[in-house]
């Protein structure tokens, strides 16, 4: 398999290759300076924020709020006064209408907040913040790549939130400063799975995840080259829809298996066909690792159907 990915893996190497020392530490310091903060996203990749919850809950003793983007405009800033807590956005290239919207609210509310995007914000939208709280990952033409260097560039800002220190903050800092080195031995360690999920993608599907796994559920449900219908679904809500479609890939780390039990007991009350697609490893630094699976995944499936781009 690994000839067929060569270009591929290259790509990936690049991209995980971004020097982010800059935007990793303004991040980190823009954290650090009060106590509470709130997670938010628009357009359709709500993991850069949820993942960035998880990383601050986990790991620091921050004041962590996720709250999707409706929710957040109309219902919490402009009822948060005495709290005003920073704002950190994550913003997918198909979500500036919405992040046009939000931004006007919080200058109303007098709320601090930085965005976090793929690509750099047209002038309607940049002439709106400091242009040091604007945070470019640099992916024009490559925005596929988007939740990978988001999930990155976070990991390494809480790191530095942490200075380093503590076990788990130490093994972040470590695995994804030295991501590229173990992109080889990754792809040949899921090499099996790799093949068997893209076989799974020949037919209509469910795709669910674990919470912290939900940046690789996004990517595979979301995928423009990837033509079969699939349709991502949180795990509470598998029952009620596989009498439509019985076929669900979960996606998961081996540390919280457990969590998914009752789903993968479908397969005998519901007749389903259940395709695991399991990493192990920490759940803090897994989905790293899942997106570059996800990716080969992807490009995979493309050459299978003949849709490459």
């Amino acid at each position: 398999m690994k000839l067929k990915v060569l270009d591929v893996i290259k790509e990936i190497k690049d991209i995980a290759s971004t020097n982010l020392e800059d935007k990793s530490t303004y991040i980190a310091k823009f954290i650090s300076e009060r106590p509470n903060v709130i997670l938010t996203y628009t357009g359709s990749y709500s993991s850069p924020a949820t993942y960035m919850t998880l990383l601050l809950r986990s790991l620091t003793k921050v004041n962590a709020n996720f709250f999707p983007p409706k929710e957040l405009t109309y219902y919490v800033v402009p009822y948060d006064e005495g709290c005003e807590a920073r704002i950190l956005i994550y913003s997918s290239v198909d979500g500036l209408s919405e992040l046009n919207i939000l931004m006007d609210q919080l200058r109303l509310t007098g709320h601090e907040f930085i965005v976090i995007t793929p690509t750099a914000l047209p002038d309607i939208l940049s002439c709106k913040i400091p242009k040091e709280r604007i945070i470019e990952l640099n992916l024009e033409g490559k925005d596929r790549y988007w939740p990978l260097l988001a999930h990155i560039v976070s990991g390494l800002a809480i790191a530095k939130l942490m200075d380093m220190k503590g076990v788990r903050a130490s093994r972040v800092w470590n695995e994804l400063s030295n991501v590229v080195p173990v992109i080889d031995s990754l792809i040949s360690y899921y090499e099996g799975d790799i093949e068997d999920v893209v076989e799974f993608l020949s037919q209509p599907l469910l795709i669910t995840s674990t919470p912290t796994m939900k940046a690789v559920a996004e990517y595979l449900a979301y995928s423009r080259d990837i033509r079969v219908k699939r349709f991502l679904v949180n795990a509470e809500g598998i029952r009620n829809f596989v009498r439509f479609i019985n076929r669900l890939l979960i996606i998961e780390t081996d540390v919280e298996e457990y969590s998914m039990k009752e789903i993968k007991g479908l397969a005998l009350t519901a007749a389903s066909e259940i395709k695991e697609l399991k990493f192990k490893t920490d759940p803090l630094t897994a989905p790293i690792y899942g997106l570059i699976v996800a990716r080969i995944i992807e490009y995979l499936y493309s050459r299978k159907v003949g849709r490459i781009e």
